[in-house]
């Protein structure tokens, strides 16, 4: 019968594998066969910053993500070789989450280092030419009322919950705060989402409003995920279950998935960056 010490190992491995190899190689490939095939001097419109620079954020990237796989390989032979004194001798619960805190910290270098920001060039392909529309933006236009509900409503049931009985939940009306928290979060994601200023002038309004569609729907489930999350713990908390490190390693490795299927490129149309041509 497998332990639950080792459905922590198994859990830690899929968040590691997700996080710091899959997630980060696939950034790293997709860029690196770019710069190959699609050249600077052939694509000039394709580069916001030069190829240097984005070879740059590559190399900072896997260096980073390189380290922090190494950290959690070192993780998962301490636990698997010292499991009665847990990761580092510390809860698994606490020390999951600092590691997922030291994974996400690794894609700093995506957030703000000026070579990724070639993400924001891709158009699809077939989009045609650029067309420009101005109209108000609301939330109902990028998500279906369902989507927009059940936050909602899982932050307000997660809310009763703990008011109803503080004692239950490990920390007692802090829950309150955390779980607003990541709801502002997810919120202001959204925001910046639905009425940020546009980062690709190529784009047509179209593509537009598909783009800003798949961040609105990623931060309402990512919402929905995080809440369920909550009431998982909580739940896990209450049974004095060991598996609550399991389920946060779930959770992480699903929030990176997401971040793979959003980072992944689709079909783009690479011949409106040839040359200087006005697409």
């Amino acid at each position: 019968m497998i332990e639950p010490q080792q459905y922590v190992t198994l859990a830690l491995l899929l968040q590691i594998a997700v996080l710091s190899v899959l997630l980060p190689g696939t950034v790293v490939v997709q860029l690196r066969r770019i710069l190959i095939e699609r050249p600077a001097d052939q694509f000039p419109l394709l580069y916001p910053a030069p190829p240097e620079v984005v070879r740059r954020g590559l190399m900072l990237l896997s260096f980073a993500s390189g380290l922090v796989l190494l950290i959690g390989l070192g993780l998962l032979a301490q636990f698997a070789l010292n499991t009665e004194t847990g990761l580092l001798g510390k809860d698994p619960f606490v020390v999951v989450i600092l590691y997922a805190g030291l994974q996400f910290l690794a894609w700093t270098p995506v957030l703000f280092h000026p070579g990724f920001s070639i993400y924001t060039r891709f158009r699809q392909s077939e989009s045609g030419p650029r067309r420009a529309e101005m109209r108000p933006r609301r939330l109902r236009d990028f998500a279906r009322p369902v989507e927009i509900a059940l936050p909602v409503l899982c932050w307000a049931a997660f809310c009763i919950a703990v008011v109803a009985q503080p004692e239950r939940f490990g920390g007692g009306l802090w829950n309150l705060v955390w779980i607003t928290l990541m709801q502002g979060a997810f919120a202001f994601g959204i925001s910046v989402a639905i009425h940020g200023k546009p980062r690709n002038p190529l784009q047509q309004s179209s593509e537009r409003h598909a783009q800003i569609r798949t961040a609105v729907r990623a931060n309402l489930w990512g919402s929905v995920g995080g809440s369920v999350f909550l009431f998982s713990n909580a739940a896990l908390q209450i049974a004095d279950s060991p598996f609550q490190p399991v389920v946060l390693c779930v959770y992480f490795a699903s929030v990176g998935l997401g971040q793979v299927a959003v980072m992944r490129l689709g079909h783009v149309d690479f011949d409106v960056y040839r040359g200087h041509q006005t697409p």
